[in-house]
């Protein structure tokens, strides 16, 4: 998929157990893979479950910590590939936001999914160090920060 031109970007969809997904994780820290990637694993909302579950149609279910949806989901944000959509999109501005417990998401959510200000700040510097994008302004009340292209 990386050396086919038409191909512009890759979507991987992962799923609690296994660790295949550490895999395409290395890849991007090495660079082997340097399309943008939109990935998301499956299966977060075993946490909320009182045992065990099986998900998917093979009966996914984590053996260990690291084959959790969570940690991959995490491994996956930590590797960059936010930073490679916004390589590939290019905008003048980028607005890293939480998720607010506000309006109809509170049917949905609960106010422990909403990222505190400082996560928020943490990822802008990450997002920093991966992009040539610089913060410029903040708002703490908001839980938002605004990065501009050098």
């Amino acid at each position: 998929y990386e050396k086919n031109p038409n191909i512009k970007m890759m979507v991987l969809l992962g799923e609690v157990g296994g660790t295949d997904e550490y895999e395409v994780i290395e890849a991007m820290k090495k660079r082997r893979i340097k399309k943008p990637i939109v990935a998301w694993c499956i299966g977060t909302c075993s946490k909320v479950f009182p045992a065990e579950v099986q998900f998917g149609h093979a009966g996914a279910r984590a053996g260990a910590d690291r084959e959790t949806s969570d940690a991959k989901n995490k491994a996956l944000k930590d590797a960059g590939a936010y930073a490679q959509l916004i390589e590939k999109a290019s905008p003048e501005y980028i607005e890293a936001k939480a998720y607010m417990f506000v309006g109809f998401s509170r049917m949905r959510l609960t106010i422990d999914a909403m990222p505190s200000f400082s996560e928020i700040m943490t990822f802008s510097r990450e997002l920093e160090k991966l992009t040539g994008y610089t913060i410029k302004d903040s708002s703490e009340s908001s839980r938002v920060v605004l990065l501009v292209r050098r």
